[in-house]
């Protein structure tokens, strides 16, 4: 009796994917570039991007963070600001511009250098985060002596497989 309200649920929740939907544009539609749309999400960027949403009114919404833009410059020296301030790579911010991602100099004699923290780096430092604060909390129930002498529990049961197949086939052999 217990799997019928199951099944309808599931059933209720799967004919929501197959309602037919029509469309409100009479716009004409732009071919696909799969391998564009791949890259645009990938690639470096000055700000985490989530979602877009089109309002009423035909503008867009960008769900983004931005992230900080420092750069050094040999005529202005460092400059720091919030890479929000290019506006999606729509407008120049004090000589500098938004370009296919890159940073540069409006004033072609100008060189600059580009320190700063962009969403590949914010992504290495979260997961620099995540892997030591983990790999310090297992580290400490074994110096606690759990999983040693007993059966490791939790995340530690979990990471106990990897460093031994680290240790046993990756660095033993290779460093013995």
């Amino acid at each position: 009796m217990q799997g019928n309200w199951l099944k309808s649920l599931l059933v209720a929740v799967l004919a929501l994917f197959f309602v037919p939907s029509f469309a409100n544009d009479h716009e004409e539609k732009t071919k696909l570039d799969p391998a564009k749309l791949i890259m645009e999400h990938i690639q470096d960027a000055h700000e985490f991007h989530f979602f877009t949403l089109e309002k009423k009114d035909g503008s867009e919404f960008h769900a983004t963070i931005p992230l900080p833009v420092i750069i050094y410059s040999n005529t202005k020296g460092i400059s720091i600001f919030s890479s929000s301030n290019f506006h999606h790579g729509h407008a120049s911010f004090n000589g500098y511009v938004l370009e296919e991602g890159k940073i540069h100099a409006e004033d072609p004699k100008e060189k600059i250098i580009d320190l700063s923290i962009t969403k590949n780096v914010v992504q290495m430092l979260l997961a620099l985060t995540l892997l030591v604060s983990l790999m310090v909390g297992i580290a400490n129930k074994y110096k606690k002596g759990q999983g040693v002498q007993s059966a490791p529990k939790g995340w530690q049961n979990a990471i106990e497989p990897v460093i031994t197949f680290v240790r046993d086939e990756v660095a033993k052999p290779n460093l013995a």
